[in-house]
């Protein structure tokens, strides 16, 4: 990941930048809108692989979506915390988090898709305990910070942390909804 969050960020950056020069033009609106099609959809796109990668190289992705923040709402003295609050746009670490429960939504679910079905078991007891209805999913271990990475432990984690109101959700649309909630709130 030291040579891909590099990449990330000077592609980002030069969309930025773009964005810096036109920014007084816009609405704000027009502005969110290009932000996220332009930088989001880059600091997004894949972001399940960028889970637990260091600190060093998630700051950078966060600095990165800071000053977006600050280009999108022309300020520049607030926190950035309270800046990606107003405009509902959650930091990267929970940004990663989200797609992660969002794929693994779909794989308890739908059983969808099939490849990542197999990676994932549900706890199942022989007896009838509270935690029997709670849909928790089986995280295997591993000794490894590398293999942490994996999908196969790192969807049970999240899953796992996820309140049962939430994972008991009817569609993957109101999941969503009520996972950013969640998210914003913790």
């Amino acid at each position: 990941m030291d040579r891909h969050v590099p990449a990330v960020s000077r592609t980002c950056n030069f969309h930025l930048r773009a964005l810096r020069l036109i920014r007084p033009a816009l609405t704000l609106e027009m502005a969110s809108s290009i932000a996220s099609s332009l930088v989001h959809s880059r600091l997004d796109y894949a972001n399940a692989v960028l889970f637990r990668i260091s600190n060093k190289n998630l700051n950078k992705l966060q600095h990165i979506q800071n000053s977006l923040a600050r280009t999108v709402l022309q300020e520049f003295s607030r926190p950035a915390e309270l800046l990606l609050h107003d405009l509902h746009w959650l930091p990267i670490r929970k940004r990663i988090d989200f797609k992660i429960a969002c794929v693994t939504y779909n794989v308890v679910s739908y059983r969808q898709p099939v490849y990542l079905s197999t990676l994932l078991t549900a706890v199942l007891g022989g007896r009838m305990l509270r935690s029997t209805n709670q849909q928790l999913l089986k995280i295997p271990f591993c000794s490894t910070t590398f293999g942490s990475r994996a999908f196969s432990v790192a969807a049970p984690k999240i899953w796992n942390n996820i309140p049962l109101d939430i994972r008991n959700c009817p569609s993957l649309s109101s999941f969503k909804s009520r996972l950013k909630t969640h998210f914003f709130s913790n």
